[in-house]
């Protein structure tokens, strides 16, 4: 991320329909639908629900795993890193989609670990919602 520069001249932000044509680009497309972001919305609820339910034997286990588990230790710190990023790839996003709600929800929804970046996928401009470069 420190080597990071912005593109000049900017990427148009939502990608025109052109951009997103053929199977390699299936991820980019599945992005711009609602089906995806509400996929991965049930996933990291789930995946919440599980966390807040656990008792405290599954957390003590947790943390001694988290102590003795290089595998459980790195991918720990690897996912508080990505989270506190959220924000600076989430407002780029929002920014260049000019999206006019960034400044209220783009914050709030970086602090959400798990349910926060799919609810901004599932938020943002799309692609098909008519707002996008329809020349193709």
């Amino acid at each position: 991320m420190a080597l990071w520069a912005p593109k000049s001249p900017p990427e148009q932000l939502p990608p025109p329909e052109s951009e997103l044509q053929g199977w390699n680009k299936f991820y980019m497309r599945a992005a711009e639908t609602p089906w995806l972001p509400l996929g991965l919305l049930a996933g990291s609820a789930y995946w919440g629900y599980t966390a807040v339910t656990a008792g405290l034997e599954q957390w003590l286990g947790y943390v001694q795993l988290f102590d003795e588990s290089r595998l459980v230790h790195a991918t720990s710190l690897d996912f508080m890193l990505c989270t506190l990023l959220m924000y600076f790839w989430m407002s780029n996003d929002a920014q260049g989609r000019n999206w006019d709600k960034r400044e209220a929800l783009v914050p709030l929804l970086c602090l959400l670990p798990l349910v926060g970046p799919s609810t901004y996928l599932l938020l943002r401009p799309k692609t098909y919602d008519g707002k996008a470069d329809s020349s193709s």
